[in-house]
């Protein structure tokens, strides 16, 4: 799913949302993460469904720390040592230099990726786009079909409080 921004700009992914967040103004960043919600967050979880960057995310209220909390953490790298000796069939004893043996371990972001990329591949839904609260500037719609929806429902609202009011107006005789 898409994030769409109040300026018309939008992201489709971790980059994109990276890109945009670098040219935000302080103001529009406001709007999107403060006291009572971060947007980023619930969009990286509930679209995209990292829930470990969301929870990162979810952390941050300046713009430097969510860029920050949107990086992916370095791979663990855990190391082991090989026996240092090896026997022959004469009974003589070869000592060998210790190489050690890296392996990587996958952190969970990594593996939520590769889970993703795997679904994507046999062509199966990730995930339907839900938010637990509404949050009107972000929709999968075209960003000008919602505002001018939202216009409508407004100016439709404001006539009949109108009519409302002129009709009370008009029985109290004034």
């Amino acid at each position: 799913m898409t994030f769409y921004f109040e300026n018309g700009k939008s992201a489709s992914n971790i980059t994109e949302l990276k890109k945009e967040l670098k040219g935000m103004s302080a103001g529009e960043f406001s709007k999107h993460v403060n006291k009572e919600k971060n947007d980023f967050a619930n969009w990286i979880e509930n679209s995209l469904g990292d829930k470990e960057t969301a929870k990162r995310v979810s952390k941050e209220k300046s713009k430097a720390g969510l860029l920050k909390a949107l990086e992916k953490p370095k791979t663990v790298k855990k190391v082991t040592k090989k026996p240092t000796t090896k026997t022959t069939p004469k009974k003589v004893v070869k000592k060998v230099t210790k190489k050690p043996v890296v392996k990587e371990e996958k952190t969970e972001p990594q593996e939520e990726m590769t889970k993703k990329i795997k679904q994507e591949l046999t062509e199966q839904p990730i995930r339907k786009h839900v938010h637990k609260t509404p949050v009107s500037y972000v929709s999968t719609e075209q960003p000008n079909k919602f505002i001018l929806k939202e216009f409508l429902m407004g100016a439709l609202f404001g006539l009949l409080l109108g009519l409302m009011l002129m009709a009370m107006i008009a029985r109290l005789g004034y």
